[in-house]
């Protein structure tokens, strides 16, 4: 963990002392503790339910900033904390706070296309934005003078710095320099989230917005349960998910990876949520086929699914298509379908 925190801090210190952080770079970090955190470097004594959040980034005309969205929810249970954390920038983070509990889209549905508009995170703007400039000072970085700062153009390429450390339960780590004892102890849920990416500007002169800003989609969720009714019924469940480009915007569309979100920041709503075991059967595999003759991915039938959506509610089903071919609870019905249309 130590050594991860130094690569990610020796990567961001030539653009942070030359300015270009809120510039044509966005920095997005988080850190969340729920327990014991005691740490020699910086120096930290916690015991407690701690959350930092921090973003640097760009601001351009009317306010518009690329979007980044974290989120953090708890549900304590004696000795015991289910926690759920989700971090996201780009078109991901604009899925996720568009659809929120909504239904899995997929992005074969006949509606994608006016939808993937709602999901589009970038900035337009009339005139092209002035890149700031900051003053280097003799001898810092090899020179002296005023540095311009542009957005990163859409020819060049640069790096995206993206990663998370999670731990659950105990975790003491030792470097030697304070002796026998640890220089770090976490007991309980601590994790660390950190995003470090380029902002992109690309001009369009025959469009009425003559300039597009954008950053990477990127994606981190982390869904964690734990429990102790008896002693042979003890056990801790997680589920992470982590993804960049379009990656990140695929998973944002599916409705178990925003529940993560959802179903503890609005418990409320997130009970008149139907969820569903995935557990797909060889009927699943033939509806499946029959929908999509060219693969999963590929083009569907658009009769097939009207079909499938008109048994669905014939059978009184409060579940998407989705959960309709691949739910353990629609099992009996699936095997009902394939027998009605002889798949």
């Amino acid at each position: 963990m130590k050594k991860t925190k130094r690569i990610l801090l020796l990567m961001a210190m030539p653009c942070l002392l030359q300015g270009c952080v809120g510039h044509d770079r966005a920095l997005f970090v988080t850190k969340t503790n729920v327990g014991v955190d005691l740490d020699t470097q910086p120096p930290t004594a916690q015991i407690n339910i701690a959350r930092k959040e921090a973003v640097i980034e760009p601001t351009f005309a009317n306010g518009e900033t690329p979007p980044v969205l974290g989120s953090f929810a708890m549900n304590s249970r004696g000795m015991f904390a289910d926690v759920s954390s989700t971090f996201s920038g780009g078109d991901a983070a604009v899925t996720m706070a568009t659809l929120y509990s909504d239904d899995t889209v997929r992005v074969t549905d006949s509606e994608y296309s006016t939808l993937a508009t709602n999901f589009d995170s970038t900035i337009e703007l009339e005139n092209a934005p002035t890149g700031g400039v900051f003053r280097v000072k003799k001898g810092l970085l090899g020179g002296e003078g005023d540095t311009k700062i542009e957005l990163n153009g859409p020819q060049g390429t640069k790096p995206f710095y993206f990663a998370t450390v999670t731990s659950i339960g105990l975790k003491a780590t030792w470097n030697g320099a304070t002796g026998p004892a640890p220089d770090s102890f976490k007991l309980g849920f601590n994790r660390k989230e950190f995003a470090w990416a380029p902002v992109f500007g690309e001009p369009k002169p025959n469009e009425r917005n003559k300039h597009k800003v954008k950053m990477p989609s990127f994606l981190a969720t982390i869904d964690s349960s734990s429990g102790a009714s008896t002693m042979s019924d003890t056990g801790v469940a997680v589920v992470q998910h982590f993804a960049t480009g379009k990656a990140a915007d695929r998973m944002a569309l599916r409705k178990p990876v925003r529940m993560a979100m959802a179903k503890r920041l609005d418990p409320a709503a997130a009970k008149e949520i139907p969820t569903f075991t995935v557990e797909p059967d060889p009927n699943s595999a033939k509806i499946q086929t029959w929908l999509y003759p060219n693969g999963v991915g590929g083009d569907y039938v658009p009769e097939n699914l009207e079909k499938i959506k008109a048994f669905i509610n014939s059978e009184g089903l409060n579940m998407t298509v989705t959960d309709f071919i691949d739910s353990k609870e629609s099992k009996t019905e699936r095997q009902k379908f394939v027998s009605q249309e002889s798949l």
